[in-house]
């Protein structure tokens, strides 16, 4: 089934304003994008489906370190 979408963002990003942004502008292009406001959530998200992650790597809740593992 064509949905006719370009493929699914993981967008990691605790900043409301930003991630309203970014998404409204992945929208426009076709893309489906879902949103993790935490390391945790972001996480949880990258076991599902995605085809691209933006990450913000300045998050409160994880550290640099431990994504990098």
């Amino acid at each position: 089934m064509d949905t006719g979408k370009q493929g699914t963002v993981i967008l990691v990003e605790d900043e409301k304003k930003i991630s309203d942004i970014v998404v409204l502008y992945l929208e426009r292009e076709g893309f489906a994008v879902k949103v993790a406001e935490t390391g945790q959530k972001a996480l949880s998200l990258l076991k599902g489906e995605g085809d691209l992650v933006i990450l913000d790597l300045m998050l409160p809740d994880i550290s640099e370190r431990r994504s990098a593992r």
